[in-house]
């Protein structure tokens, strides 16, 4: 078996509540306590659980959104705190549940799809190719690159021929 792409051993985050002048810590809100799991090369990973239950804290921590109170969060075999965040990026992205209200509604479908293309230096021409090509993968017809999210009410567009078969 090879090493995990990404492995998490005993994260845990905590929340300080502060009180008084001098901002005393006077409880700590347990958000995340004591995860750990390993995700493989190629392996796809959901993360579930009840609301309020740490999934999006313990998502921020992977991603270094924001930094784990205590334990070792690792990629490739490497620390993730000691990799730049600009770098970790570029290799580790996250996938939204909702993607009504992950894209950003003043930007066109296809600059949203294409801006990890474009933060990785890609060319425009490049760009758009690759970006028309995944619409076409998800059943979206390639002038959807140019609309806005608000313009595409979920379950009313409709895609190519060959995505309704």
């Amino acid at each position: 078996m090879t090493d995990p792409l990404i492995s998490l051993k005993d994260v845990t985050k905590y929340f300080p509540i502060k009180e008084g002048l001098i901002s005393k810590t006077v409880e700590n809100i347990h958000a995340v306590d004591g995860v750990s799991f390993n995700i493989q090369r190629g392996e796809a990973v959901g993360l579930v659980g009840e609301s309020g239950c740490g999934k999006s804290t313990l998502s921020r921590c992977i991603m270094r959104l924001i930094e784990p109170t205590s334990g070792q969060i690792t990629y490739n075999g490497d620390d993730v705190s000691r990799i730049p965040r600009k770098e970790y990026w570029r290799k580790v992205q996250m996938v939204f549940q909702d993607p009504r209200s992950s894209l950003n509604p003043r930007l066109s479908i296809g600059y949203s799809v294409g801006e990890p293309l474009i933060v990785r230096g890609e060319s425009t021409e490049e760009v758009k190719k690759r970006v028309t090509g995944l619409l076409e993968i998800v059943g979206l017809n390639p002038e959807h690159y140019g609309r806005y999210p608000t313009s595409s009410a979920g379950g009313s567009v409709r895609g190519s021929s060959s995505a309704r078969r």
